[in-house]
């Protein structure tokens, strides 16, 4: 019988490109999808947020107000929802019913984080105005900022840097934002450091 050549999985090519970083949102998009998929079941909170009226998320607060506190296998909270969704009409009901507004996921990634991800300028402001920490460390030691440059997500930086947070911080892999930027090939978004700091 011939043999087959077995090929290292790690050697590939593609294995070089993925990151932590990278498999780090790939796994919150995954989790998504298999959220969506399992959403013929009992919905959770995280399923409102998600795909629900607004009226419907009030509702089960009303009667289940512990409820704003659930978290998903994630470590997700349903801010982190609402950031995800693009649900700025339900971020202050959460908010007022007791949601942490720097509620840390599994990747230590905060709904601040989440912003920076995702490019979400609007609620961006809206949890600075409420308070978020603009120092929160995820995983890698990165701070909203370092997720920001590495996702080439400037207007959340503009954002983030108008509201007083530092350019350069390091994080676990001693990485400034900048350095980030330049790393992951994000040359406006790294251009744009540099000129703040000139």
């Amino acid at each position: 019988m011939p043999q087959v050549e077995k090929k290292s999985v790690a050697n590939s090519p593609m294995c070089h490109t993925c990151t932590p970083r990278l498999n780090s949102a790939v796994s919150m998009l995954m989790a998504f999808f298999c959220m969506l998929v399992l959403s013929a079941c009992t919905p959770s909170i995280h399923d409102l947020v998600g795909n629900a009226p607004a009226e419907e998320v009030k509702t089960l607060l009303e009667k289940h107000p512990e409820r704003v506190h659930d978290i998903n296998p994630l470590g997700q909270g349903p801010l982190h929802y609402a950031v995800m969704y693009k649900r700025m009409d339900l971020m202050p009901l959460l908010l007022e019913k007791g949601a942490d507004i720097d509620l840390a996921d599994n990747t230590g990634m905060t709904p601040l984080h989440v912003t920076a991800l995702y490019g979400r300028r609007e609620a961006t402001r809206w949890l600075l105005d409420q308070g978020a920490s603009l120092e929160a460390l995820d995983m890698f030691g990165d701070t909203p900022v370092h997720t920001a440059a590495a996702f080439d997500q400037g207007g959340v930086l503009k954002v983030l840097i108008d509201a007083g947070a530092a350019l350069d911080p390091k994080n676990k892999a001693g990485k400034t934002p900048l350095e980030l930027a330049q790393h992951y090939d994000r040359d406006r978004t790294a251009q744009y450091i540099q000129k703040l700091k000139s």
